[in-house]
C-alpha cells in the first residue's frame, strides 16, 4: 500500500472518531478498522473471555470500588496508588455496569502491548479498543455476574445479560421482573 493511501486511511479513521458514549456498531466498526489497518498490533492475540476469576484476583489484590459524586467529570476511572476503581454516582444500571467492565479492561491490559504511538491511557485508539473489550466482557452474564457479585454491587436487570446473570436475584412472586429501559435493549450500546 503506497505511502499517501496509508495516511489517507489513517485520517478517514481519526476523523471517525469514537467514544465510549458511540453505539456499538460505530465503536465494532471503528475497532475492526484499526484492526484491519493494524494486524500486527498484539492485543488482537488477546483473550475476549478474561477468566471469571479475574475479578477476584483484583479483589484479593486489595482492588475496590468507590464512588464519586455525580458532578464527576468521568463515569468512572481509576487510582492505582490506592487500588480503587472509581464510578460517578447515580448511573443507570447499564451505564455503571459498562463503565466498570471498561476500567477492569484498563486493570487487565494495564500496558499499550507496545502499540507504536499509543503511548497515552488517554488516547481515543486505546479508549476505543478498551471500551470494545469492555461491552463484551458485560455482555457475558457470567462475567456480569461475578464482577457484580465479587464487588457486593447491587444486581440490577435491564436487558438480555443482566437479566441471564441475575435471573435468581429478580423473582418476585414467581414472575420474572424486567424493568426494561428502552434506551437500554441493544446489548453492547
Amino acid at each position: 500500500m503506497a505511502f499517501s493511501s496509508i495516511s489517507k486511511l489513517e485520517s478517514k479513521l481519526n476523523s471517525s472518531y469514537v467514544s465510549v458514549k458511540s453505539s456499538w456498531s460505530k465503536l465494532d466498526a471503528y475497532v475492526n478498522k484499526l484492526r484491519e489497518r493494524n494486524p500486527s498490533w498484539p492485543i488482537w492475540g488477546v483473550p475476549l473471555n478474561p477468566p471469571s476469576c479475574l475479578f477476584e484476583l483484583f479483589k484479593n489484590k486489595g482492588w475496590e470500588v468507590g464512588w464519586k459524586p455525580s458532578t464527576y467529570i468521568f463515569t468512572g476511572s481509576i487510582e492505582p496508588d490506592i487500588k480503587t476503581i472509581w464510578l460517578k454516582s447515580g448511573m443507570h444500571p447499564y451505564e455503571r455496569d459498562k463503565t466498570l467492565s471498561h476500567e477492569f479492561a484498563h486493570l487487565f491490559y494495564p500496558d499499550r502491548f507496545g502499540i507504536s504511538g499509543i503511548n497515552s491511557s488517554r488516547d481515543y485508539r486505546w479508549e476505543a479498543i478498551i471500551e470494545w473489550l469492555g461491552r463484551q466482557w458485560r455482555a457475558k452474564p457470567t462475567l456480569l455476574r461475578t464482577m457484580i457479585n465479587t464487588f457486593e454491587l447491587e444486581a440490577k436487570v435491564y436487558d438480555w445479560a443482566s437479566q441471564e446473570a441475575f435471573k435468581d436475584y429478580t423473582l418476585a412472586k414467581g414472575q420474572l421482573v424486567l424493568p426494561l429501559d428502552k434506551r437500554y435493549t441493544t446489548i453492547m450500546d
